[in-house]
Order: C-alpha cells, then structure tokens, then sequence
C-alpha cells in the first residue's frame, strides 16, 4: 500500500471517531461518566484502527511529510465532516483556509 493512501486511510478512521465521538458528546457534556459510556467507548477501535494505518506509513516515510499530511487530510475531512453530519456553516475564509490545506498535500508531497 502507498503510504500515502495509508496516512488518507488512518485520517478518515480519525475523522469518523472524532465525529461519533462529537455526536455522543453532544447533550452529555464531557465528564467521566460520558467517557466511560459504552458508546463512546466503542469509538475507541475505530480510532485504534486508525492509529494502525498511521504506524504503517511511519514506518515507510519521514515523520515530518506524514504527520503534516495526516493534519491537512485531518483539516478536510474535519471541514467534510461539519457540514455534512454537523451542518456546519463554513465561510469564505474557510474554503480558502481548506484550499490552502489542499495545496499543502500537492507542496509535501512533491520532491
């Protein structure tokens, strides 16, 4: 697998914990007996799933192309994620903010 591909993969298992994890905090507040509820703690393998595929692609390129790339899909998906689940409403500086995150995977990834 492409390490590439593998650090997109560990992100979008990222993204979908921390949106389940958001909708189970949602109403609750965040308190111990939130974290210890048996949902949210299901949401714990996804994320550990996620953290599988992001050790793949550690182990194949350097950590400052990875973590970066696996912040800028993490700023994508996180922008996907609000509007679709959350409806979110992002603004122009958001797209442009979200463009420029785009154009950082194009920059890290080119030699």
């Amino acid at each position: 697998m492409h390490p590439v591909l593998s650090v997109f993969i560990a992100q979008l298992f990222f993204t979908t914990a921390d949106a389940l994890q958001k909708f189970i905090l949602k109403g609750r507040g965040f308190s111990f007996q939130t974290l210890t509820n048996i949902k949210f703690l299901l949401t714990i393998p996804v994320a550990g799933i996620g953290f599988v595929f992001l050790m793949y692609a550690l182990s194949k390129m350097d950590i400052s192309r990875t973590i970066i790339l696996l912040s800028v899909f993490g700023v994508v998906m996180a922008a996907i994620a609000g509007v679709v689940v959350f409806k979110d409403v992002l603004h122009l500086k958001n797209y442009v903010g979200i463009l420029f995150a785009i154009a950082a995977i194009i920059l890290v990834h080119s030699k």
